[in-house]
């Protein structure tokens, strides 16, 4: 069973506290102000402008502009200032002067593009010098989304993104990414580079968004450094690192209620019993239910015999809560900058009675330090523990391959059933032995997974030669991951033999066992590039080795090295 929160207590509390506190200082502001209103157009055309922002300058005081382009505000003084904002067009600022009523013209504002910057491969560029299409989004915008995975995150905020949600799973839901769509009939993912390391262990789905500064989308002849790979486009990811200045915490944590989007209307038990016989009187038979067993069920007159359940809502919680936590430190001086951070996430499953969940702990640590004038070092360090659990009957296969016979299973689910008997005994298995509604009681499998992954960059400003800069930049990653199964010996499933009646049927004796995989990989790179477009030649020499085994075999060894060598003239 999952645990609950420990923030449950001091919730009402503080909820009662903040109502209170409004109720008493409403009154006393409900007399002071002075209201405007007034109308927001384009200057141009003359249109209307709904949803412009309206805020008293030096407040917090602000208010939208409706569907027609109007708005009413109480502002402080009737000498206050207004600013208005609007994407796409300039901000003003307009003194109230005691009116009452505002025309406000809002003008189309000129949009510079040169001087926006992008991340692309090993490096920077503004959008004037960028061949290709990329479409980035900065780590606040994707902080403010309120979800336990990245993956869901980045659906419909970045152009050209598509991402397809297979399962809703606690810790099995991560989204399918694709680039423009499907590209092919192989594997159509795009490549993941996270601070420069292509195919890093783990993804992208799982990381915190409080450590990612932005995330770029490469996109055709933008993408093509990375080779065959990047066929199906690139997202590069970049952390946040260090800055000189005084040392700075910050700490967020969010507690969330997820639920089902939709859940299927399902026939009851006598719409059931009456479709039934309409199928035997269809195909020649005489009607399996007669009128009084059909009359019981309606009005559940003998809850032993005539159950009418609804499986969707014994099976499911109203609710199911997931809770995330960010915490980071961050500072330096000009010589040495640091950013540390730490992120958990736990998620509890939507069945009932069910030892389906997710946890993550993590840490990151991003130092950069300037040895000398002309030399400087920078450490990378990640890493995470991730453990998913599900009941054994649900875990994926080649019948069940997103793992989702749980939902499916209510689907099929006979309303003339019951989830449980009277006696709150588990009632019959629905199909394979399984009950849903007391699924963790036959078996539950934990799945833990531990990753660490390191970057180390020496730069080096080569004495002598003005904007030229050679660095060496490795990284490593390992991993373990663990499946443990465990089976219990405790009720299972029972079924009616005659009314009053009953038979139990036990599961075998308590059992566990265990696989575990675990693996390693270390990639290097050496690169002089150039940070001024001098005419000195840019080549990079990168490799990489990886391997893994399982239960104490390796099962996969594979190496690889690659050069490249380019020039660029002013």
């Amino acid at each position: 069973m999952r645990h609950s929160s420990v923030l449950e207590p001091v919730a009402p509390r503080l909820a009662t506290f903040v109502v209170l506190l409004s109720v008493a200082a409403s009154p006393a502001r409900a007399q002071q102000g002075h209201v405007v209103s007034g109308r927001v157009v384009d200057a141009e055309q003359g249109g209307t402008l709904p949803g412009v922002n309206i805020v008293i300058q030096g407040t917090q005081i602000g208010t939208t502009t409706r569907v027609n382009g109007t708005f009413t505000l109480r502002a402080p003084s009737a000498n206050d200032t207004l600013t208005i904002s609007y994407i796409g067009y300039e901000r003003t600022e307009i003194p109230i002067e005691g009116r009452g009523n505002i025309e406000v013209a809002l003008k189309r504002a000129a949009i510079a593009l040169e001087g926006v910057v992008v991340t692309v491969p090993y490096g920077e560029q503004t959008v004037a010098t960028t061949t290709g299409s990329v479409s980035s989004i900065s780590g606040e915008a994707l902080d403010r989304i309120p979800t336990t995975n990245l993956s869901q995150s980045l659906e419909g905020t970045v152009p050209g993104l598509i991402g397809v949600n297979p399962s809703g799973r606690p810790g099995r839901d991560n989204a399918t990414l694709l680039i423009r769509g499907m590209s092919t009939l192989n594997d159509p993912s795009p490549l993941i580079v996270i601070d420069g390391v292509p195919d890093r262990q783990g993804g992208l789905a799982r990381l915190d968004p409080g450590d990612i500064e932005s995330i770029s989308v490469l996109k055709d002849a933008s993408a093509a450094i990375y080779g065959s790979r990047a066929a199906n486009g690139v997202i590069l990811i970049t952390t946040k690192q260090g800055r000189p200045g005084q040392t700075r915490v910050d700490l967020n944590v969010e507690r969330g209620l997820a639920q089902p989007a939709v859940i299927p209307e399902m026939a009851d038990g006598v719409t059931y019993m009456q479709m039934l016989n309409e199928i035997d009187i269809s195909r020649g038979n005489p009607p399996r239910y007669s009128a009084d067993q059909i009359e019981c069920h309606r009005t559940n007159a003998d809850p032993w015999e005539c159950p009418n359940t609804d499986w969707y809502k014994a099976a499911l919680k109203d609710f199911a809560q997931e809770v995330t936590a960010h915490g980071s430190v961050t500072g330096g001086t000009e010589n040495v900058r640091y950013r540390l951070s730490a992120d958990g996430v736990t998620q509890d499953g939507i069945l009932v009675n069910n030892a389906e969940g997710y946890d993550q702990v993590g840490f990151r640590s991003n130092i950069d330090g300037n040895i000398t004038d002309k030399l400087s070092l920078s450490v990378d360090l990640h890493g995470r523990y991730q453990n998913r659990g599900l009941p054994a009957w649900t875990r994926e296969s080649t019948n069940n391959p997103t793992g989702n016979a749980a939902w499916e299973l209510l689907q099929r689910g006979k309303p003339i059933e019951p989830a449980f008997w009277p006696n709150g005994l588990p009632g019959p298995a629905q199909e394979n032995g399984v009950n849903p509604v007391v699924s963790n009681q036959t078996g539950y499998d934990d799945d833990q997974t531990y990753y660490f992954q390191s970057n180390v960059t020496l730069a080096l400003q080569v004495p002598g030669v003005d904007g030229w800069t050679v660095e060496i930049w490795g990284s490593s990653a390992g991993f373990s991951r663990r499946t443990k199964s465990t089976f219990h010996s405790r009720v299972a499933p029972t079924s009616r033999v005659s009314m009053g009646a009953r038979r139990t049927m036990r599961t075998s004796p308590t059992s566990a066992g265990s696989t575990t995989i675990t693996g390693r990989s270390i990639s290097w790179s050496w690169s002089p590039a150039t940070t001024d477009r001098t005419s000195f030649p840019k080549a990079s020499i990168s490799g990489s080795f990886h391997r893994f085994r399982q239960d104490g075999g390796w099962i996969r060894k594979a190496g690889s090295t690659t050069g490249r060598a380019r020039s660029s003239t002013g």
